[in-house]
Order: structure tokens, then sequence, then C-alpha cells
């Protein structure tokens, strides 16, 4: 896991650092996993200058904590954004980048493979949690309907 994120910031150049352990594994998809991410940085560093991505383990998950400087998203709208083409900004017209899909897909993609996330204010910017299991074969090693 550690190796996608680092992949992912590199994107990034030197606004994005991360803070982690050496041993980050996770058993489960590669793709769900980096996309949800993806939107995550991405939306991060759209948003902000300054992104940081602290990694940390508890008993049965990874928490990926990604913190920005930017505006960050009033309290109020945090369930909103959870929402499919939920844009906060009103006044960006449709040649903006940006559909409303990023949290939101971030969100569902986690959830459908044992994960989650969550968001809150820091005063400085937004910070979003995301908990991905470290292990699970419910999630990790599907058994395929015949």
């Amino acid at each position: 896991m550690l190796e996608l994120v680092r992949g992912l910031a590199e994107l990034h150049g030197e606004a994005v650092r991360i803070f982690a352990p050496g041993n980050a594994l996770v058993h489960t998809y590669r793709e769900p996993l980096f996309i949800a991410l993806q939107a995550i940085i991405d939306n991060s560093t759209r948003f902000g200058t300054k992104v940081e991505i602290f990694i940390f383990g508890s008993n049965e998950d990874w928490c990926i904590d990604v913190r920005d400087n930017g505006p960050g998203i009033p309290k109020e709208r945090f369930k909103d954004v959870l929402a499919p083409f939920v844009r906060l900004d009103e006044s960006r017209g449709r040649t903006s980048s940006g559909f409303g899909l990023g949290i939101s897909m971030a969100h569902q993609v986690l959830r459908r493979f044992g994960g989650s996330l969550s968001l809150s204010d820091t005063g400085r910017g937004l910070r979003v949690l995301i908990h991905v299991p470290k292990s699970s074969s419910q999630y990790a090693n599907p058994t395929i309907p015949s």
C-alpha cells in the first residue's frame, strides 16, 4: 500500500508529503484502492497547496489520513459530497474541471471492499480519514458464483 500511495504522491511533486511505516501491507484489490486514493489525493492537491498523508495501523485496519491546507468543506456539507455529482462551488461552470464524483466515488469503492471514508475540518483545511482492512478473505478473495 505504501508503494501505491508514494506513486500517487509523486505525481504531485513536493506538494505531497508522506509519513508512514515501511511495512504498510494490505491484502485487497489494487485497482479499487488506487482509484479511491487517487481521487482523494487529486482533490486535496486541487484545492490545497500542501498535502500531508499519514499512514498508521490498528489491529484490523490501515488508516490513511490525508490532510490539506485548502478551503475545506463546511461540516454541514460533508454528507452532501458523499453523493455523486455534488459540486460545492456553485459558481464553477461546466468548463471547469471536476464532475463532483471524486469523494463520492472513493467513498463507494472503499465501502465495497470493507473500508470507509470520513471527513473532518482541521481548521486549516480538509481531513479525509480512510480505513482499509489489513486483510479480509471476504473482500480480498471474493467467491465468484458459478
